[in-house]
């Protein structure tokens, strides 16, 4: 991971927050607007788990890396 790119933009209230990644190699989160500075802070660091985390380049859909991922923190 060489470069994360943050963008704070508006979003649907359900959607908290979103990674891409990008063809040079690079992800940007991007984090919804409407959530509090200590939501988009949590929201930032969720999304840095997954890039840290190599889900990016796993064959499982979202979905499932989500269910993985949160049944590993309780």
């Amino acid at each position: 991971m060489d470069c994360v790119i943050v963008k704070i933009v508006p979003l649907p209230a359900r959607v908290k927050a979103f990674t891409r990644a990008n063809s040079d190699g690079s992800y940007t989160i991007v984090l919804n607007d409407q959530l509090c500075f200590d939501a988009q802070r949590a929201a930032f660091f969720e999304e840095m788990r997954h890039i840290v985390g190599g889900d990016f380049d796993c064959p499982e859909s979202a979905g499932a890396i989500e269910s993985m991922r949160h049944a590993r923190a309780n």
